[in-house]
């Protein structure tokens, strides 16, 4: 009674569409009408839209006393009341569309029971079994035709057990219920539906079969729910392995992107690379100076081919020791200076000779890297015979001209100073006068020292540039306290090079050929020595061997 009181008042206080939720062995009972499921399992259910009504016998506050306490005239009533319904109400039942137990009228209490287990108002769970299957069939045709429904229950050949179902809507949510009657003892009529025992028997078998079914559909459902919720947990560790990949994946495209921007700047450094070793290699073929590059250990790393003519050196000898390497030198000490220039990091040369007579340079220096560190030394090789000819060649031209008592310059084709002897420069120092242009020294033009003599800078211009081969020239030269005369006398170098200019001191020659007397033979002499035949010692030398000499100093 107190569990009735207590729902009936929860369903009055609740406002439509409210939510009520029972324990596990509670059920609505009288109310059920007013309250729709919304998950049996889990005993929620929602308040139907419904005038707010308390039912009969409404619960009173605990610990108070009714404000119009029932009369014992009215208790007298309501127990005849009950006693003739007992007596004239066949037991009946009221259910909704689910078979769920709403009301019970009448003497129903000897058809129903309590089974054992989870406790349920399912119906056809508190009938006999003689009953269930008539009822659940019963039920289940009015509910699919609208209308009344009657079945039969065999009892003997004259009489038979009624069940009549009568389907109805009420509420304003037009819910449909059923109001279940049982008779006993009732003439069998003509037209009325009939279940053997055999049928019944097949059908609680059935049934049975159904609750088995069911049962195992509700464990594969709620093992469906479990893995269900299990396949969300994992789609969602799933969904966020995903996110870490795509934002690895947006790191390993930004790593590629930087790679392939790192790559691409090798692509050019290995393209400049390969052009500097190009030119280096090309720059190695080309040269003609011996080159031989070795490491710490003083093993041979490169070299140029022109070192190849005095080393016995090959492709395949890079890596060997250089002291393993024979050579055509009689005194060098490269291995001494490669480990002296590598302690000391000075760089050092020295001239030695080869076994056939030609003179080399010999330069010796450290090899360092950027940040000055020390990886091995360099060697090279400069023929110098040639050069070492020529400069005795022009000691001995240079004693040659020196020894000519006339002033001599040699020019180049620019009219550049190459060569002076020692006279020449003798006279820029003589007191007396001044030759023409003596004071123009080494590396200076002498053409511009002719300025002041248009016609012999003329004749100078022509002969350089090969339209005369020789003149000369008569000018005086005269001091504060004497007068002099000389001859400048111009010949063209055999090769084209330039020229060789003299200047001789003709005075004595001219006094005498402007004198009473004519001129001696002295001064045919000079006059010859200004033409180029001079006289060396008073012995003879020729023109062409001096012009020879010349051009040689001036290559």
């Amino acid at each position: 009674p107190l569990q009735k009181r207590v729902l009936g008042t929860f369903a009055f206080a609740l406002r439509p569409e409210g939510v009520m939720v029972l324990g596990s062995s509670e059920s609505l009972g009288e109310v059920s009408p007013r309250f729709e499921p919304l998950d049996p399992h889990l005993k929620i259910f929602r308040r139907l839209d419904g005038p707010r009504t308390f039912l009969p016998n409404a619960m009173v506050p605990v610990g108070r006393q009714a404000a119009a306490p029932i009369s014992d005239q009215q208790q007298a009533i309501d127990a005849a009341t009950r006693l003739l319904l007992d007596r004239v109400v066949p037991a009946a039942v009221m259910t909704n569309d689910k078979l769920e137990l709403v009301r019970v009228f009448g003497n129903a209490e000897r058809l129903l029971s309590l089974p054992s287990g989870a406790v349920s108002l399912a119906l056809p769970a508190l009938l006999p079994p003689s009953l269930q299957t008539v009822t659940t069939l019963a039920a289940h045709r009015a509910l699919s035709i609208g209308s009344d429904t009657a079945m039969a229950v065999a009892a003997d050949e004259h009489h038979v057990g009624l069940v009549r179902v009568q389907p109805f809507h009420a509420g304003r949510t037009n819910s449909r219920f059923l109001v279940v009657t049982y008779e006993r003892g009732v003439p069998r009529p003509e037209r009325v539906d009939a279940v053997s025992d055999e049928v019944t028997s097949q059908i609680a078998d059935l049934q049975r079969e159904l609750l088995f079914v069911r049962e195992s559909l509700q464990a594969t459902i709620e093992e469906l729910e479990t893995s269900n919720e299990e396949l969300q947990a994992t789609n969602e560790e799933l969904l966020a392995a995903n996110e870490e990949l795509q934002s690895t994946n947006e790191e390993l495209q930004s790593v590629n992107e930087e790679l392939n921007t790192v790559n691409a700047e090798h692509q050019a450094k290995i393209r400049e690379l390969t052009q500097v070793n190009t030119d280096l290699d090309n720059l190695f073929d080309a040269t003609t100076v011996g080159t031989v590059f070795v490491d710490e250990d003083l093993r041979i790393r490169r070299f140029t081919r022109a070192v190849t003519q005095q080393f016995s050196v090959l492709e395949r000898d890079v890596g060997r020791p250089i002291e393993h390497i024979t050579h055509h030198f009689r005194d060098l000490r490269l291995v001494d200076d490669l480990r002296q220039v590598q302690s000391n990091l000075t760089a050092l040369e020295r001239e030695v000779s080869t076994l056939d007579g030609h003179r080399f340079l010999v330069s010796v220096s450290p090899y360092l890297t950027a940040s000055r560190q020390v990886r091995g030394g360099v060697a090279t090789f400069v023929d110098v015979t040639q050069l070492r000819d020529a400069q005795a060649h022009h000691a001995h031209l240079q004693g040659v001209l020196d020894s000519l008592p006339a002033q001599v310059v040699v020019i180049d084709q620019s009219g550049t100073i190459a060569l002076v002897n020692r006279r020449w420069l003798q006279s820029a120092g003589e007191a007396g006068g001044v030759t023409f242009g003596a004071r123009a020294g080494l590396g200076s033009n002498y053409l511009e020292a002719c300025r002041s003599e248009p016609e012999v800078r003329a004749a100078l211009e022509a002969l350089l540039s090969g339209t005369r081969e020789d003149f000369s020239h008569k000018y005086p030269c005269h001091g504060p306290t004497s007068q002099r005369w000389f001859l400048m006398h111009v010949g063209r170098l055999l090769d084209g090079s330039g020229a060789v200019i003299t200047h001789v001191d003709v005075t004595a020659e001219h006094l005498l050929a402007t004198g009473p007397r004519a001129a001696s033979c002295e001064t045919r002499r000079q006059e010859l020595l200004a033409a180029g035949v001079c006289e060396v010692l008073h012995k003879p030398f020729d023109r062409d061997e001096l012009g020879a000499l010349v051009a040689s100093a001036l290559r």
